[in-house]
């Protein structure tokens, strides 16, 4: 009986160890490839010229297996696949039609490992149309102001030529002086201030990339702030009937450099004096501006400044005599009041006033207008009493109506 235990004890033991050791044999090896790691090599140029093909051969993806190639500009991904022969995949990349330039990322992926590279695609010389852009288009010609001058030249692909490429802009003026002016592109472009002369007109940029020429371009350089300038009398000065009409005219309004302000500037005109204020607009011909006045319906001083682009003129004073000669008032009674006859009102030609010349009645109880025809007007007013005063283009005539019959 104890050899049979123990008989069976070994035999229980020796099972124990052999089912241990059939679970070890039987647990697989783990192995890995962690994506990331730079297990597979490329073999590629350096750089590439835009618009060729280069070729790049990628290792360590065994042999008869799909290797996929991905190359990443900054325009947009492209993927190629080849089988791998010897450990080895070959890949001819070829141009792309559009613009391609910068760092390439180039990416290889079989069996789980990855590698990867850089290329970078070198752009071609300039070729046109260069684009080349103006702005402002209107500069003051004081030799201070300045347009900017902004040239993006690029290749044939439309890839941005190399930094460091040389940029030359003749700058011809209105007087036919001409200046050269020397720039390199940096990030994408160039660009120039370009300072205005001191003579009105238009400056012309031509613009030449390597052997590329581009359109011309151009902007307008035009006058400062005028000098100091007067206004004169054209016509002849006429009494103050309210209906004549005088022209002003200003001087010849130019800069301190002598450049005549051009056509469609505005100039104001600003009258204070007889028959109150008020304001007149023109615009510039040939450096000068006109305005047409209406003289005053009083007699008086009128002073009138202009004002050009914030720069005001001389004074000019003008005294307008009378308009009136002489007038008569008359009155007669009526059942509901006063009839008040105005006129003849006669005019300093020996004339009547203008049809529509205005006749104020003042009485105690308010004032009435009327507009005089023929020199003449007539009036009923209620009252039949006190004093009226009858006033024509600032002339008064006053009658006592207590002392009438």
């Amino acid at each position: 009986m104890r050899r049979g235990v123990a008989g069976g004890m070994v035999v229980l033991a020796c099972i124990g160890l052999c089912a241990a050791a059939l679970t070890l044999t039987r647990q697989p090896v783990p192995v890995s490839f962690p994506i990331g790691v730079d297990e597979l090599t490329i073999d590629g140029p350096v750089s590439a010229d835009a618009g060729e093909s280069f070729d790049v051969d990628v290792a360590g993806g065994g042999h008869g297996q799909l290797v996929t190639l991905t190359v990443d500009t900054g325009y947009g991904p492209r993927s190629f696949q080849a089988l791998s022969r010897d450990d080895r995949a070959s890949f001819s990349i070829p141009p792309t039609d559009g613009p391609s330039s910068g760092i390439a990322l180039l990416t290889a992926r079989a069996l789980g490992r990855v590698g990867t590279s850089t290329v970078e695609i070198t752009p071609g010389p300039a070729r046109g149309p260069v684009d080349v852009f103006v702005g402002p288009r209107t500069v003051v010609a004081n030799n201070d102001d300045f347009s900017m001058l902004v040239v993006v030249p690029t290749d044939q692909f439309g890839n941005p030529v190399a930094d460091g490429t040389e940029v030359v802009t003749q700058v011809t003026r209105q007087s036919l002086e001409a200046e050269t002016l020397r720039s390199a592109t940096a990030g994408l472009l160039t660009h120039e201030r370009v300072v205005s002369g001191t003579t009105a007109g238009r400056t012309r940029l031509g613009v030449q990339v390597g052997n590329e020429i581009a359109p011309e371009r151009s902007f307008l350089e035009v006058a400062d702030v005028p000098e100091r300038f007067s206004l004169a009398l054209v016509d002849p000065l006429p009494p103050a009937d309210g209906h004549a009409l005088v022209r002003i005219r200003t001087s010849e309004l130019r800069d301190r450099f002598n450049n005549p302000l051009p056509d469609g500037t505005v100039v104001f005109l600003d009258a204070a004096g007889a028959s109150g204020t008020r304001r007149l607009r023109s615009v510039t011909v040939e450096a000068v501006a006109e305005f047409v006045f209406e003289v005053p319906d009083m007699a008086g001083s009128v002073d009138l400044i202009a004002t050009a682009s914030g720069r005001e003129s001389d004074a000019l004073v003008l005294r307008f005599e009378s308009a009136i000669r002489s007038f008569e008032v008359n009155v007669e009674p009526q059942p509901d009041g006063t009839l008040i006859l105005v006129g003849p009102v006669i005019s300093t030609r020996q004339s009547f006033v203008p049809d529509g010349t205005i006749a104020t009645v003042t009485t105690p109880s308010g004032e009435i207008t009327v507009p005089l025809e023929l020199g003449a007007a007539s009036v009923v007013v209620a009252e039949v009493s006190g004093r009226v005063d009858v006033g024509v283009l600032g002339e008064v005539v006053s009658i006592d109506l207590d002392g009438q019959p």
